[in-house]
């Protein structure tokens, strides 16, 4: 997300600066999808403050801003959770902003569960998130 920079959400800099490019040009690739994967971090069983911003800025340019968009919505942690509860979170909020959660997936202990070159180890695991993207896929094919 690094590509997009945005300063935290307040109405005082929204009403001073406006919107940056940035945060368009990201919300007309959001439109532009089909579907898209959101793979959510976890902070003390919450979304991480970034990502809360994200959310905060893209609402305000518009409300519905995942409006008709399928999404698998997926989340990891290093503990035995898999960030289950940040994406607990996420997925009560995405309605409110248009968006249907085609399906979920959440990766318990990362470091023992996930492998850079061969993915997720586990096979009872890698074949729930498979079921998870076939899922997700079919519902935009």
């Amino acid at each position: 997300m690094t590509h997009y920079p945005f300063p935290m959400y307040s109405a005082d800099h929204e009403r001073e600066k406006g919107f940056s490019n940035s945060l368009s040009e990201f919300l007309s690739d959001i439109q532009q999808a089909d579907g898209l994967i959101i793979s959510v971090n976890e902070n003390n069983g919450n979304p991480s403050a970034y990502f809360k911003n994200l959310i905060d800025w893209l609402s305000r340019l518009d409300r519905k801003f995942l409006l008709d968009r399928k999404i698998l919505l997926m989340s990891t942690s290093p503990g035995a959770n898999g960030g289950a509860s940040s994406l607990k979170v996420i997925n009560e909020l995405i309605p409110r902003f248009g968006g249907t959660t085609a399906a979920t997936f959440s990766l318990p202990s990362f470091k023992e569960n996930f492998d850079q070159e061969k993915g997720i180890m586990n096979e009872p695991l890698a074949a729930e998130h498979r079921a998870a993207l076939d899922k997700f896929l079919s519902v935009i094919n």
